[in-house]
């Protein structure tokens, strides 16, 4: 087999051989099926997967390659050694809509959100943002436990972790050691499929449970901001929503650990 790279993805191209071989493959499952040894569902369910992973995502030499460049045209300030201690990304996991993520962080937490959410929209033919999401110290911090550190991380993210459709979830499971800050933000930056998926039923919306906010009228850091896609509107949309409410759409993304 080769390999080319046809619209930033790597494509495998098979020989003869192997179109073969995956030909006999795909008549015996489907025999399968037909007999009743093999669940359709099932089936259909584990295709779909090993289709999305490959339509939502981007490898992580594109991503790097992404990062190089909004450093150069933002002023990161980033070197060379920088990226070399980055090191090589870690093996792709196998879960669903679970992905390698190179997580940056800025001098700042406020301008590592900034950032984040400046790629993220830049992406989407459209986007909206409350009001009330502001990114200043007196409105936006780490989740308590949670040190913010300048620096350049490969992460292995598991966007579908905690969803509960029939319960909800809230971001109250969210912990220090797995959650999230800003690799939400970069992954939406670098995967703008992923986003325009989100429906809340197949693919759920996400809580940024690295995260809190406070919000007028409210407690303080009593709020956690989301992220979600607008259909109708075709917007990416950053919100936020009280920490004690739970959500049947939304799923809280964690640290898979590598």
């Amino acid at each position: 087999m080769t390999t080319e790279i046809v619209a930033d993805e790597k494509r495998v191209v098979p020989t003869d051989d192997k179109l073969g071989e995956f030909a006999r493959h795909q008549h015996d499952v489907f025999e399968r099926v037909r007999k009743g040894s093999l669940n359709p569902d099932e089936v259909m369910r584990e295709v779909s997967k090993l289709i999305d992973r490959r339509s939502f995502f981007i490898p992580p030499e594109k991503q790097l390659e992404l990062t190089r460049q909004r450093n150069a045209e933002r002023h990161w300030g980033f070197t060379e050694a920088d990226f070399e201690a980055l090191g090589p990304p870690p093996a792709w996991p196998d879960g669903y809509l679970c992905a390698v993520v190179l997580d940056v962080s800025l001098d700042t937490v406020s301008r590592t959100f900034e950032e984040g959410w400046y790629f993220t929209k830049a992406v989407q033919p459209g986007e909206w943002r409350w009001p009330e999401v502001k990114s200043d110290e007196n409105h936006l911090k780490l989740l308590d436990g949670i040190i913010h550190q300048r620096g350049l991380h490969w992460r292995v993210v598991d966007f579908a972790a905690n969803w509960d459709k029939k319960d909800g979830i809230a971001p109250t499971v969210h912990t220090p050691k797995t959650s999230l800050p800003s690799a939400i933000l970069w992954a939406a930056s670098c995967f703008p499929r992923w986003i325009q998926a989100m429906d809340g039923v197949k693919v759920p919306f996400v809580w940024l449970p690295g995260y809190q906010l406070s919000i007028s009228g409210s407690q303080p850091w009593s709020y956690v901001p989301d992220l979600c896609w607008h259909y109708g509107c075709r917007q990416v949309r950053l919100s936020a929503d009280d920490a004690s409410i739970r959500h049947y759409h939304r799923a809280v993304p964690v640290f898979v650990e590598c």
